[in-house]
Protein backbone atom coordinates (compact mmCIF):
# COMPACT_ATOMS: atom_id res chain seq x y z
CA UNK A 1 0.00 0.00 0.00
CA UNK A 2 1.46 3.38 -1.02
CA UNK A 3 2.09 6.14 1.49
CA UNK A 4 -0.57 8.34 -0.16
CA UNK A 5 -3.16 5.61 0.42
CA UNK A 6 -2.24 4.87 4.04
CA UNK A 7 -1.50 8.36 5.42
CA UNK A 8 -3.85 9.98 7.91
CA UNK A 9 -3.64 13.78 7.83
CA UNK A 10 -4.61 16.53 10.21
CA UNK A 11 -5.61 18.73 7.26
CA UNK A 12 -5.95 18.09 3.53
CA UNK A 13 -6.27 20.88 0.96
CA UNK A 14 -7.48 19.59 -2.40
CA UNK A 15 -7.71 21.16 -5.87
CA UNK A 16 -5.23 23.91 -5.02
CA UNK A 17 -3.18 25.90 -7.51
CA UNK A 18 0.51 26.40 -6.67
CA UNK A 19 2.50 29.39 -7.86
CA UNK A 20 5.40 27.35 -9.30
CA UNK A 21 3.66 24.21 -10.58
CA UNK A 22 0.97 23.49 -13.17
CA UNK A 23 -2.28 21.69 -12.51
CA UNK A 24 -4.26 21.09 -9.33
CA UNK A 25 -2.61 19.81 -6.17
CA UNK A 26 -3.38 18.08 -2.88
CA UNK A 27 -1.51 19.44 0.12
CA UNK A 28 -1.39 17.45 3.35
CA UNK A 29 -0.54 18.91 6.77
CA UNK A 30 0.47 16.84 9.80
CA UNK A 31 2.17 17.80 13.06
CA UNK A 32 2.94 21.41 12.01
CA UNK A 33 4.55 20.34 8.72
CA UNK A 34 3.64 19.72 5.11
CA UNK A 35 3.46 15.93 4.93
CA UNK A 36 2.11 15.41 1.42
CA UNK A 37 2.34 17.36 -1.85
CA UNK A 38 0.94 15.56 -4.86
CA UNK A 39 -1.87 15.50 -7.39
CA UNK A 40 -3.72 12.48 -6.03
CA UNK A 41 -4.42 11.60 -2.41
CA UNK A 42 -6.63 8.76 -1.21
CA UNK A 43 -5.71 8.61 2.47
CA UNK A 44 -7.71 10.10 5.31
CA UNK A 45 -7.87 13.55 6.86
CA UNK A 46 -9.48 15.01 9.94
CA UNK A 47 -10.31 18.20 8.06
CA UNK A 48 -10.55 18.79 4.31
CA UNK A 49 -10.68 22.05 2.35
CA UNK A 50 -11.64 22.05 -1.33
CA UNK A 51 -9.63 24.96 -2.77
CA UNK A 52 -11.56 24.81 -6.04
CA UNK A 53 -8.56 26.14 -7.95
CA UNK A 54 -7.61 28.87 -5.48
CA UNK A 55 -3.93 29.73 -5.13
CA UNK A 56 -2.06 28.34 -2.13
CA UNK A 57 1.02 30.38 -1.20
CA UNK A 58 3.66 29.80 1.47
CA UNK A 59 3.55 32.22 4.38
CA UNK A 60 4.54 35.72 3.33
CA UNK A 61 7.44 37.40 5.13
CA UNK A 62 7.86 41.06 6.07
CA UNK A 63 11.55 42.02 6.41
CA UNK A 64 11.17 45.65 7.52
CA UNK A 65 8.40 47.29 9.56
CA UNK A 66 8.06 49.90 12.30
CA UNK A 67 5.39 48.54 14.60
CA UNK A 68 6.26 51.00 17.36
CA UNK A 69 5.21 53.91 15.11
CA UNK A 70 2.30 52.38 13.24
CA UNK A 71 -1.04 54.21 12.96
CA UNK A 72 0.22 57.42 14.58
CA UNK A 73 -0.51 59.78 11.69
CA UNK A 74 -1.99 63.09 12.79
CA UNK A 75 -3.11 65.95 10.59
CA UNK A 76 -1.34 69.28 10.82
CA UNK A 77 2.11 70.48 9.87
CA UNK A 78 4.99 70.87 12.27
CA UNK A 79 6.60 74.33 12.48
CA UNK A 80 9.85 73.27 10.82
CA UNK A 81 12.09 75.14 8.37
CA UNK A 82 11.19 74.34 4.75
CA UNK A 83 14.80 73.34 4.15
CA UNK A 84 14.48 70.43 6.61
CA UNK A 85 14.38 67.13 4.73
CA UNK A 86 11.13 65.17 4.71
CA UNK A 87 12.83 62.37 6.64
CA UNK A 88 14.02 64.65 9.43
CA UNK A 89 10.64 66.37 9.56
CA UNK A 90 9.02 62.98 10.10
CA UNK A 91 11.52 62.16 12.86
CA UNK A 92 10.78 65.41 14.70
CA UNK A 93 7.01 65.01 14.37
CA UNK A 94 7.19 61.41 15.59
CA UNK A 95 9.18 62.50 18.64
CA UNK A 96 6.37 64.89 19.59
CA UNK A 97 3.77 62.14 19.29
CA UNK A 98 5.86 59.70 21.30
CA UNK A 99 5.96 62.15 24.18
CA UNK A 100 2.17 62.01 24.55
CA UNK A 101 1.33 58.39 23.63
CA UNK A 102 -0.06 56.09 26.28
CA UNK A 103 1.06 52.48 26.69
CA UNK A 104 -2.49 51.37 25.93
CA UNK A 105 -2.53 53.21 22.58
CA UNK A 106 0.74 51.56 21.57
CA UNK A 107 -0.59 48.08 22.32
CA UNK A 108 -3.88 48.75 20.50
CA UNK A 109 -2.05 49.94 17.38
CA UNK A 110 0.38 47.02 17.52
CA UNK A 111 -2.38 44.43 17.74
CA UNK A 112 -4.21 46.11 14.88
CA UNK A 113 -1.08 45.98 12.72
CA UNK A 114 -0.35 42.34 13.53
CA UNK A 115 -3.95 41.34 12.87
CA UNK A 116 -3.77 43.06 9.47
CA UNK A 117 -0.52 41.28 8.63
CA UNK A 118 -1.90 37.89 9.66
CA UNK A 119 -5.03 38.51 7.59
CA UNK A 120 -2.74 38.88 4.55
CA UNK A 121 -1.03 35.55 5.24
CA UNK A 122 2.12 36.98 6.84
CA UNK A 123 3.82 34.29 8.93
CA UNK A 124 6.93 36.27 9.90
CA UNK A 125 7.64 39.96 10.45
CA UNK A 126 10.71 41.93 11.51
CA UNK A 127 10.20 45.33 13.11
CA UNK A 128 12.59 48.08 14.13
CA UNK A 129 12.07 49.76 17.50
CA UNK A 130 13.34 53.27 18.21
CA UNK A 131 15.94 53.26 21.00
CA UNK A 132 16.95 56.82 21.86
CA UNK A 133 15.62 57.63 25.30
CA UNK A 134 14.62 55.85 28.51
CA UNK A 135 10.92 55.69 27.69
CA UNK A 136 11.72 53.66 24.58
CA UNK A 137 12.68 50.76 26.84
CA UNK A 138 9.09 50.69 28.13
CA UNK A 139 7.93 50.40 24.51
CA UNK A 140 10.40 47.57 24.00
CA UNK A 141 8.89 45.66 26.91
CA UNK A 142 5.39 46.23 25.52
CA UNK A 143 6.37 44.95 22.09
CA UNK A 144 8.08 41.92 23.62
CA UNK A 145 4.94 41.14 25.64
CA UNK A 146 2.75 41.33 22.54
CA UNK A 147 5.25 39.09 20.70
CA UNK A 148 4.67 36.47 23.37
CA UNK A 149 0.91 37.01 23.13
CA UNK A 150 1.00 36.36 19.36
CA UNK A 151 3.55 33.52 19.37
CA UNK A 152 0.99 31.01 18.05
CA UNK A 153 -0.14 33.31 15.23
CA UNK A 154 2.97 34.95 13.74
CA UNK A 155 6.73 34.96 14.28
CA UNK A 156 8.02 38.40 15.27
CA UNK A 157 11.63 39.60 15.34
CA UNK A 158 12.80 42.97 16.61
CA UNK A 159 15.73 45.23 15.71
CA UNK A 160 17.00 47.96 18.05
CA UNK A 161 17.08 51.16 15.98
CA UNK A 162 19.52 53.39 17.83
CA UNK A 163 23.07 54.69 17.84
CA UNK A 164 26.32 54.61 19.76
CA UNK A 165 26.98 58.32 19.23
CA UNK A 166 27.01 58.88 23.00
CA UNK A 167 27.66 56.58 25.93
CA UNK A 168 24.02 56.97 27.05
CA UNK A 169 22.68 55.99 23.63
CA UNK A 170 24.96 52.96 23.53
CA UNK A 171 23.82 51.98 27.02
CA UNK A 172 20.18 52.11 25.92
CA UNK A 173 20.95 49.96 22.89
CA UNK A 174 22.67 47.36 25.06
CA UNK A 175 19.74 47.35 27.51
CA UNK A 176 17.26 46.81 24.68
CA UNK A 177 19.31 43.90 23.35
CA UNK A 178 19.56 42.39 26.82
CA UNK A 179 15.75 42.54 27.14
CA UNK A 180 15.35 40.23 24.15
CA UNK A 181 15.62 42.42 21.05
CA UNK A 182 17.17 40.30 18.31
CA UNK A 183 19.32 42.56 16.13
CA UNK A 184 21.55 45.63 16.23
CA UNK A 185 20.15 48.42 14.11
CA UNK A 186 20.65 52.09 13.41
CA UNK A 187 20.72 54.79 10.75
CA UNK A 188 24.35 55.95 10.63
CA UNK A 189 23.82 58.33 7.70
CA UNK A 190 21.81 60.56 10.05
CA UNK A 191 24.77 61.03 12.40
CA UNK A 192 27.23 63.92 12.15
CA UNK A 193 29.99 61.45 11.28
CA UNK A 194 28.35 58.55 9.40
CA UNK A 195 31.50 56.43 9.12
CA UNK A 196 32.22 56.72 12.83
CA UNK A 197 28.58 55.96 13.70
CA UNK A 198 28.60 52.89 11.44
CA UNK A 199 31.86 51.60 12.90
CA UNK A 200 30.47 51.94 16.43
CA UNK A 201 27.29 49.99 15.59
CA UNK A 202 29.37 47.34 13.85
CA UNK A 203 31.64 47.03 16.89
CA UNK A 204 28.61 46.63 19.16
CA UNK A 205 27.20 43.85 16.98
CA UNK A 206 30.56 42.07 17.16
CA UNK A 207 30.69 42.42 20.95
CA UNK A 208 27.18 41.13 21.61
CA UNK A 209 27.33 38.61 18.74
CA UNK A 210 24.09 39.78 17.15
CA UNK A 211 23.11 40.20 13.49
CA UNK A 212 23.13 43.67 11.94
CA UNK A 213 20.02 45.17 10.38
CA UNK A 214 20.68 48.77 9.40
CA UNK A 215 18.97 51.70 7.73
CA UNK A 216 21.65 52.62 5.20
CA UNK A 217 22.09 55.80 3.15
CA UNK A 218 18.45 56.89 3.24
CA UNK A 219 19.40 60.04 1.41
CA UNK A 220 19.60 61.62 -2.02
CA UNK A 221 23.32 62.30 -1.49
CA UNK A 222 25.27 60.13 -3.98
CA UNK A 223 28.40 60.36 -1.83
CA UNK A 224 26.80 58.94 1.31
CA UNK A 225 29.44 56.38 2.37
CA UNK A 226 27.67 53.87 4.60
CA UNK A 227 26.82 50.96 2.28
CA UNK A 228 30.32 50.73 0.84
CA UNK A 229 31.88 51.15 4.28
CA UNK A 230 29.60 48.46 5.71
CA UNK A 231 30.65 45.99 3.02
CA UNK A 232 34.31 46.74 3.73
CA UNK A 233 33.82 46.20 7.48
CA UNK A 234 32.05 42.88 6.97
CA UNK A 235 34.86 41.54 4.79
CA UNK A 236 37.70 43.00 6.85
CA UNK A 237 36.35 41.61 10.14
CA UNK A 238 35.03 38.39 8.59
CA UNK A 239 31.73 39.09 10.34
CA UNK A 240 29.84 35.82 10.69
CA UNK A 241 26.39 37.11 11.61
CA UNK A 242 23.76 37.99 8.99
CA UNK A 243 23.75 41.57 7.69
CA UNK A 244 20.80 43.41 6.17
CA UNK A 245 20.88 46.92 4.72
CA UNK A 246 17.59 48.68 4.00
CA UNK A 247 16.75 51.71 1.86
CA UNK A 248 20.20 52.37 0.27
CA UNK A 249 18.54 55.25 -1.60
CA UNK A 250 21.84 56.90 -2.48
CA UNK A 251 22.46 54.13 -5.02
CA UNK A 252 19.73 55.66 -7.16
CA UNK A 253 21.74 58.89 -7.41
CA UNK A 254 25.23 57.49 -8.11
CA UNK A 255 26.83 57.15 -11.52
CA UNK A 256 27.07 53.73 -13.12
CA UNK A 257 30.75 53.22 -12.31
CA UNK A 258 30.36 54.11 -8.62
CA UNK A 259 27.26 51.96 -8.22
CA UNK A 260 29.02 48.99 -9.82
CA UNK A 261 31.98 49.39 -7.47
CA UNK A 262 29.76 49.52 -4.38
CA UNK A 263 27.57 46.60 -5.44
CA UNK A 264 30.60 44.44 -6.16
CA UNK A 265 31.71 44.94 -2.55
CA UNK A 266 28.16 44.27 -1.29
CA UNK A 267 28.05 40.98 -3.19
CA UNK A 268 31.41 39.85 -1.82
CA UNK A 269 30.30 40.74 1.71
CA UNK A 270 27.03 38.80 1.31
CA UNK A 271 24.88 41.70 2.50
CA UNK A 272 21.14 41.33 1.92
CA UNK A 273 19.53 44.55 0.65
CA UNK A 274 15.92 45.51 1.32
CA UNK A 275 13.93 47.75 -1.00
CA UNK A 276 11.25 49.90 0.66
CA UNK A 277 9.63 51.58 -2.34
CA UNK A 278 6.48 52.95 -0.70
CA UNK A 279 8.24 54.97 1.98
CA UNK A 280 11.08 56.05 -0.30
CA UNK A 281 8.64 57.32 -2.92
CA UNK A 282 6.95 59.37 -0.20
CA UNK A 283 10.09 60.82 1.41
CA UNK A 284 12.64 61.07 -1.38
CA UNK A 285 12.58 63.53 -4.26
CA UNK A 286 10.81 66.38 -2.46
CA UNK A 287 13.40 68.93 -3.49
CA UNK A 288 12.64 71.32 -6.32
CA UNK A 289 14.52 69.37 -8.96
CA UNK A 290 13.53 68.40 -12.49
CA UNK A 291 13.16 65.63 -13.35
CA UNK A 292 12.02 64.75 -9.84
CA UNK A 293 14.29 62.11 -8.30
CA UNK A 294 12.56 59.22 -6.53
CA UNK A 295 15.32 57.41 -4.65
CA UNK A 296 14.09 53.84 -5.05
CA UNK A 297 16.61 51.01 -4.81
CA UNK A 298 17.47 49.70 -8.34
CA UNK A 299 16.06 46.22 -7.68
CA UNK A 300 16.16 45.15 -11.33
CA UNK A 301 19.89 45.81 -11.44
CA UNK A 302 20.44 43.91 -8.18
CA UNK A 303 18.57 40.89 -9.51
CA UNK A 304 20.63 40.86 -12.69
CA UNK A 305 23.80 40.94 -10.57
CA UNK A 306 22.53 38.11 -8.30
CA UNK A 307 22.73 40.33 -5.22
CA UNK A 308 20.36 39.18 -2.45
CA UNK A 309 17.40 41.55 -2.26
CA UNK A 310 13.87 41.56 -0.90
CA UNK A 311 11.06 44.06 -0.51
CA UNK A 312 9.45 45.41 2.66
CA UNK A 313 6.49 47.52 3.71
CA UNK A 314 8.36 49.90 6.07
CA UNK A 315 6.12 52.42 7.86
CA UNK A 316 2.33 52.29 7.81
CA UNK A 317 0.03 55.15 8.76
CA UNK A 318 2.59 57.45 10.35
CA UNK A 319 4.60 60.58 9.55
CA UNK A 320 7.10 58.64 7.45
CA UNK A 321 4.42 56.97 5.34
CA UNK A 322 0.80 58.07 5.85
CA UNK A 323 -0.48 55.38 3.48
CA UNK A 324 0.27 51.68 3.16
CA UNK A 325 -0.85 48.40 4.69
CA UNK A 326 0.73 45.16 5.90
CA UNK A 327 0.34 43.16 2.68
CA UNK A 328 3.74 42.05 1.29
CA UNK A 329 2.12 41.32 -2.08
CA UNK A 330 1.19 44.99 -2.33
CA UNK A 331 4.79 46.00 -1.58
CA UNK A 332 6.14 43.48 -4.09
CA UNK A 333 3.78 44.71 -6.81
CA UNK A 334 4.79 48.32 -6.19
CA UNK A 335 8.44 47.31 -6.37
CA UNK A 336 7.76 45.57 -9.68
CA UNK A 337 6.15 48.71 -11.08
CA UNK A 338 8.97 50.99 -9.94
CA UNK A 339 11.75 48.63 -11.06
CA UNK A 340 9.86 47.57 -14.22
CA UNK A 341 10.03 43.84 -13.47
CA UNK A 342 7.60 41.79 -15.56
CA UNK A 343 7.99 38.22 -14.24
CA UNK A 344 5.48 37.35 -11.44
CA UNK A 345 7.70 34.59 -10.01
CA UNK A 346 10.64 36.94 -9.64
CA UNK A 347 8.42 39.56 -8.02
CA UNK A 348 6.91 37.05 -5.58
CA UNK A 349 10.36 35.89 -4.52
CA UNK A 350 11.02 39.38 -3.10
CA UNK A 351 8.32 38.86 -0.44
CA UNK A 352 8.83 35.16 0.18
CA UNK A 353 11.86 32.94 -0.37
CA UNK A 354 14.34 35.84 -0.61
CA UNK A 355 13.25 37.02 2.84
CA UNK A 356 13.36 33.46 4.17
CA UNK A 357 16.97 33.23 3.01
CA UNK A 358 17.82 36.54 4.70
CA UNK A 359 16.14 35.37 7.91
CA UNK A 360 17.94 32.01 7.83
CA UNK A 361 14.73 29.99 7.52
CA UNK A 362 15.70 26.60 6.11
CA UNK A 363 12.25 24.95 6.04
CA UNK A 364 10.40 27.52 3.95
CA UNK A 365 7.99 26.74 1.13
CA UNK A 366 5.31 24.23 0.23
CA UNK A 367 7.32 21.01 0.28
CA UNK A 368 7.22 17.83 2.35
CA UNK A 369 9.01 18.31 5.67
CA UNK A 370 8.78 22.10 5.68
CA UNK A 371 6.88 24.04 8.31
CA UNK A 372 3.25 24.46 7.27
CA UNK A 373 2.85 28.23 7.05
CA UNK A 374 0.58 29.07 4.13
CA UNK A 375 -2.54 30.87 2.98
CA UNK A 376 -5.23 30.18 0.42
CA UNK A 377 -6.00 33.18 -1.78
CA UNK A 378 -9.11 33.99 -3.75
CA UNK A 379 -7.04 34.12 -6.93
CA UNK A 380 -6.24 31.67 -9.70
CA UNK A 381 -2.70 32.79 -10.54
CA UNK A 382 0.30 34.56 -9.08
CA UNK A 383 -0.09 37.52 -11.43
CA UNK A 384 -3.68 37.90 -10.29
CA UNK A 385 -2.62 37.72 -6.64
CA UNK A 386 0.01 40.42 -7.13
CA UNK A 387 -2.32 42.65 -9.12
CA UNK A 388 -5.47 42.45 -6.99
CA UNK A 389 -4.35 41.77 -3.39
CA UNK A 390 -7.14 39.20 -3.05
CA UNK A 391 -8.79 37.88 0.10
CA UNK A 392 -6.88 35.21 2.00
CA UNK A 393 -9.73 32.79 2.72
CA UNK A 394 -7.67 30.46 4.94
CA UNK A 395 -4.47 31.24 6.86
CA UNK A 396 -2.29 28.54 8.44
CA UNK A 397 0.53 29.05 10.92
CA UNK A 398 2.68 26.08 11.92
CA UNK A 399 0.04 23.74 10.53
CA UNK A 400 -2.84 25.29 12.47
CA UNK A 401 -5.74 27.03 10.74
CA UNK A 402 -5.74 30.37 12.54
CA UNK A 403 -8.02 32.48 10.35
CA UNK A 404 -10.89 32.02 7.90
CA UNK A 405 -12.36 34.93 5.94
CA UNK A 406 -15.09 35.29 3.35
CA UNK A 407 -16.36 38.10 1.17
CA UNK A 408 -20.05 38.45 0.53
CA UNK A 409 -21.29 40.45 -2.42
CA UNK A 410 -24.90 41.14 -3.36
CA UNK A 411 -25.59 42.73 -6.74
CA UNK A 412 -28.95 44.26 -7.48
Amino acid sequence: MSEAHSMQLDTLITNASLHNRKGRWCIGINHRQFSYVGQTFTGGANYTIDANGKLLLPGLLEPHAHLDKTYTWQDGDAALPPTTSALRQAIVRMQAVKASRTPESITVALRRALNRAISFGVSGIRSHIDIGEERDLHTVRQLLAVRDEYRDLIKIEYTALGSCDTLQQEKLLRLALSCGVDHVGGAPALSADPRKALAALFALAEQVNKPLDLHIDETENPTSPCLEALAELVVEHQFKQRVMASHCCSLAFTDTFTRSRILTKVKVAGIHLVSLPACNLVLMGRRDLQPKPRGALPVDELLRANIPVSVGTDNVGDFFQPWGDYDPLRSAALCAEVAQIDEPERVFTLASSAVASAFGIDDYGIAVGNRADCSLLDAASLREALSESPLRTHVFFAGKLILQQQLQQQWS
